[in-house]
């Protein structure tokens, strides 16, 4: 009976501690996810490069690009004057963590973007990305993103 009750103390403190994991490296990457997009959206590919993994890759459309090629790109834009205005921004809808292994996060759900003053998102759009852990942080290794026409059902036409 003591070894019952001695292992099932063990099990106990074994799934607090996974939670405790879990919660802290939830908030790891929530931090490091703000990080990134804030810098996605003023254009800072250095801040970019340092939060995406080397193997990252986007998928768009029928777009796929790897990380040397999307901060090239956005480079390009910023020093055309062509990227997004300052106060541009990133806004949650809805979106969830998973964590499918100790290094491994996948962050989905949907997203908006809304530009400065504005109170509601003008873009919205389905994500998916892939979280790993390299060291001591977060890293992005993956994205998957496409813009969404509504969330809400068209309004039914009036009778005829």
């Amino acid at each position: 009976m003591r070894i019952i009750l001695f292992c099932g103390i063990l099990l106990a403190l074994a799934v607090v501690d996974v939670s405790a994991d879990e919660t802290a490296d939830r908030k790891l990457i929530q931090t490091a996810r703000q990080g990134w997009l804030k810098a996605f959206f003023g254009g800072d590919t250095k801040t970019m490069d340092r939060l995406e993994t080397d193997e990252f890759s986007v998928l768009t459309g029928t777009i796929v690009s790897d990380k040397r090629s999307q901060l090239a790109g956005i480079k390009e834009q910023v020093d055309a004057g062509k990227w997004f205005p300052p106060g541009f921004e990133s806004v949650d809808v809805k979106v969830s963590i998973r964590f499918v292994g100790p290094n491994v996060a996948i962050v989905s759900g949907h997203s908006g973007s809304k530009g400065p003053g504005e109170k509601e998102p003008r873009m919205l759009f389905a994500v998916t990305e892939v979280w790993q852990r390299s060291g001591d942080e977060w890293r992005v290794a993956h994205l998957h993103y496409h813009a969404l026409e509504d969330l809400e059902p068209p309004a039914p036409e009036p009778p005829k």
